[in-house]
C-alpha cells in the first residue's frame, strides 16, 4: 500500500522538496560564481565542497577579524567536514549573521536553510570590500596621473619615495 523508505532510495522527501533543494543549490552556486568564486561551477567538485569552499571564501574576503580556522580542503574526512561546518557556523555568528544556521544543516546539505546565509555572506563581503575601497586615498599620493595615457595611472608613473 505505502512505499517503504527503501523503495524510495532511503529518502523521505517529496518531489517538491527535492525540486526546492535543487533550485536553492543552483541559486547558491550562481550567487557564488557571480561574486567571483568560480570553483562553484565545477561539476567535478562535490556539492558540499563547492558550497563550503564558497562560504570559506566569503568569510576570508570579508576581512572580519576572527580567531578561527576555516581552512578548506577538498576530499576531507567526514569528521573534518563536520569540524569545518562548526567553524563556519561560529564565524557566521561572530560576524553577526541574522539567520540561524547549524553545522548539521551545512553537512547535511540543507540548501534551503544554507541559502539565506550564503546571500548574507556575499552581501557582507561586498560591503566590506566597498568600505575598504572608501578608506583608500584616491588618487593615491604615490601614483602620478599621466595625461598621455588618458589619465590612467601606470606602473611607470609611480614616484620613488
Amino acid at each position: 500500500m505505502f512505499a517503504s523508505r527503501e523503495d524510495r532510495g532511503g529518502d523521505q522527501s517529496s518531489s517538491e522538496e527535492h525540486a526546492l533543494k535543487e533550485r536553492k543549490f543552483r541559486d547558491i552556486t550562481s550567487y557564488l560564481v557571480s561574486a567571483g568564486y568560480f570553483r562553484a561551477r565545477s561539476e567535478r567538485v562535490s556539492r558540499f565542497d563547492r558550497v563550503v569552499g564558497g562560504m570559506c571564501w566569503c568569510i576570508t574576503h570579508s576581512h572580519t577579524a576572527l580567531d578561527v580556522d576555516v581552512l578548506f580542503r577538498t576530499q576531507s574526512t567526514t569528521g573534518q567536514n563536520i569540524k569545518l561546518a562548526e567553524s563556519i557556523v561560529h564565524c557566521v555568528r561572530a560576524m553577526g549573521c541574522p539567520v540561524s544556521l547549524q553545522a548539521h544543516q551545512i553537512h547535511g546539505q540543507d540548501w534551503v536553510n544554507v541559502h539565506p546565509v550564503i546571500a548574507w555572506l556575499i552581501k557582507t563581503m561586498f560591503e566590506a570590500r566597498a568600505a575598504r575601497f572608501e578608506r583608500l586615498p584616491w588618487p593615491s599620493p604615490c601614483v602620478r596621473w599621466s595625461s598621455s595615457r588618458g589619465g590612467v595611472p601606470t606602473s611607470a608613473a609611480v614616484h620613488p619615495s
